[in-house]
This record gives C-alpha cells, sequence and structure tokens, in this order.
C-alpha cells in the first residue's frame, strides 16, 4: 500500500532547492506479506518513507530515507536444515532489516517519437550500519542459545540484538548494489530488438554474515532467466534440488527480437543468459556456489525461448516459455535436446519483461 504527496514532506524546505520541473513526490509504502512452505512460514511486515523527484526530463531519483522490515520465522529446526543456508541469516531467527537507498535512472524514450532508447538505473542500499555503530555504547544484547552461551558467527563475531515484543531479534548489516541497463533498436513500427544487461552485489559483515534472503538476488522467472522458475536456478553450479536459492552475486543479459504479428498480438523470440552466485566471504560450505573469476564463464546459465503479448492498451499480458539449453551443474555442452515442450518453462506476466 502506497502513499503519494506531490511534494517533499520535510521540516527543511527542499523543494526551494528544486526547480519547478522536479516532479516531487513523497512516498509512504508498507506491505505485508507471508511465505508458506512445508518447511517453515515466513511472514514480514514493512515500511518506508521516500523522496522522488526529476533533476531533468531524463533524470529520475530516489532516496529511501527510511525503511524497516521485521521478519518472523516460523518452522521444526529440523526441517530448516534440509533447506538451504541462503534462506536467513542465523538458522531461520527472527531479525530486522533497517536500510536506505538511493536509485538513479535515466530513460531516454519519447513515446510520441520512433527512436532508438536507453535506460540505465543503478541502485545503491546500506542496512544495520547505524545500529551497529551504537550497538557497544548502548550496551545491545548478543545473541544466545537457550542455555545463555553467545552464538557465535563462522567468523568468530558475536551477533548484537534488539528486544521486541519479548523476543531477541538480530538486526541485518550488509552493502548492496545493482546497475542495470538496457538499449531499444526501433527497426520500424513492427519490429524492434531490446538488449538488457544487469550485474549486482550484496555484501554482509558486521553484525550478520548472510544477507537477509528476500535481499539477496533471485535467477528464473518471467523476467529473467526464463527457462527456470523463480528461486528454482542454483547458484554457481551447484545441483538442482527442492530448494529455494538466492545468491549474493548476479550477472544477467538478455536479447530479445519483437515483432508484430496480427492487428494487437505481438510476439517475441529471445535469448537469456546469466546466473547467481555466492560471495566467498560469506559462504564457505558450498565451494561450487561461489564465484571466482576463472571459472563463472563455465559457470553461465543459458535459456532460448518464444512468447506471445496481447496489448490491452492500458497493459501487456504475456505468455513466455523458455527452454534451458546450457545448465552449469551438467558441463558446458549445449543440450539442445531440451529444446521440446516437457522441458520448457511456461511464464505469465503483466508488460514486458524489461
Amino acid at each position: 500500500m502506497n502513499l503519494a504527496i506531490p511534494s517533499l514532506i520535510s521540516p527543511i524546505k527542499l523543494n526551494r532547492v528544486l526547480n519547478k520541473n522536479s516532479r516531487t513526490k513523497t512516498i509512504f509504502s508498507t506491505s505485508v506479506t507471508k511465505q508458506q512452505r512445508p518447511e517453515f512460514t515466513r511472514n514480514s511486515i514493512s515500511a518506508s518513507y521516500n523522496y522522488q523527484w526529476k533533476s531533468k526530463q531524463l533524470y529520475q531519483h530516489k532516496i529511501s530515507l527510511f525503511n524497516l522490515s521485521y521478519v518472523n520465522f516460523q518452522g521444526d529446526s529440523t526441517d530448516l536444515s534440509n533447506i538451504s543456508e541462503y534462506l536467513i541469516a542465523k538458522d531461520y531467527s527472527n531479525h530486522l532489516i533497517p536500510t536506505s537507498s538511493y536509485t538513479f535512472s535515466f530513460n531516454n524514450q519519447n513515446i510520441n517519437k520512433l527512436k532508438n532508447h536507453s535506460f540505465f538505473r543503478i541502485h545503491l542500499e546500506s542496512s544495520g550500519n547505524l545500529l551497529n555503530s551504537l550497538a557497544e555504547p548502548l550496551n545491545f544484547k548478543r545473541l544466545r542459545d537457550d542455555e545463555g552461551n553467545a552464538i557465535l558467527q563462522e567468523n568468530g563475531n558475536p551477533s548484537y540484538t534488539l528486544n521486541l515484543w519479548n523476543q531477541e531479534n538480530i538486526y541485518t548489516q550488509y552493502l548492496k548494489t545493482s546497475l542495470d541497463y538496457r538499449y531499444y533498436w526501433e527497426i520500424d513500427k513492427k519490429n524492434s530488438l531490446a538488449f538488457r544487461t544487469m550485474g549486482g552485489i550484496i555484501y554482509a559483515f558486521g553484525n550478520t554474515d548472510q544477507a537477509p534472503f528476500h535481499k539477496k538476488f533471485v535467477a528464473g522467472g518471467a523476467n529473467d532467466l526464463r527457462g527456470w522458475i523463480a528461486f528454482k536456478r542454483p547458484a554457481g553450479s551447484l545441483a538442482v534440488t527442492d530448494t529455494l536459492y538466492t545468491g549474493g552475486l548476479k550477472l544477467i543479459s538478455s536479447i530479445e527480437y519483437r515483432f508484430n504479428l496480427i492487428k494487437k498480438l505481438k510476439a517475441a523470440v529471445f535469448l537469456d543468459a546469466g546466473n547467481i552466485w555466492e560471495i566467498a566471504q560469506n559462504n564457505n560450505k558450498y565451494e561450487s556456489a561461489n564465484f571466482y573469476w576463472a571459472t563463472f564463464i563455465d559457470q553461465i546459465a543459458v535459456d532460448i525461448g518464444f512468447g506471445l503479448r496481447y496489448d490491452f492498451q492500458y497493459f501487456i499480458f504475456r505468455t513466455d516459455l523458455g527452454f534451458p539449453i546450457r545448465e552449469p551443474f551438467e558441463g558446458t555442452n549445449w543440450q539442445w535436446e531440451k529444446v521440446n515442450l516437457k522441458e520448457s518453462q511456461l511464464n505469465i506476466g503483466l508488460g514486458y519483461p524489461f
């Protein structure tokens, strides 16, 4: 749920700093999510306070001054141990995610003219640094087990906690950045070529040695590697299991040829390539999931496919069928035999993937 106010709500009159064409906004957001699996139930509530404005017609800025998420886990630890250590720091414990972020985007598309255009976005995010600087001066409690013994991270550092609702909750500490570039070549009114490349990294340190599950990067799904289900594309060259996968580093590129079929019915053929990995400093258990310059090319997953899109004028209804033709854990050979309906992945979405 979002509430957008067409001005910058602040004790300081920030609107005077910007010109009249800045299109300023203050956005208050809140959300409640629930993820239920056989092994656990994960509940999350978030609230944020954001500023958004344009410095020029092509440039947009967004600052999240304050974003706080509380995540609650419910589940049997014996079941949780069989899933994945990537899901959450400290064995699926309750935790806080206090963040601030800045996002800059550039878009030179002109909807009234048929011309080539580009899109670029950079995102910077930080979590837990202010709280961690106050941990020792304010004598925050340390994470302990049921017997009162301190639970240390793998690097030997303690994790500090905050008491909320009579429970001790660790808070995350990490730095995150991502870059997203897209280029659109408008061949004519009925044909176009779209290219996208994206990369990102999240590094956990200080109070936690794992970044939170939903803040890490995901591979697969309707807007990504379309030959795989979201969260099911393993990190690095890990073998596929019945696990939800996320990663601390991501690289992906896609190219898509779009063309008109009949009236409002459009189509596309595409190729996606990329993967997610873990950062070695945050993962010393699964070596094959870690990113290394010498091996990452061999761990690139590739899919091809085609899709149909129907233009309802106000939105695009999209279906894409992806075929995984290169699976890293099965080797570096191309697997053209997987271009069949049995091996395909159907994706349904609204709007274009990029």
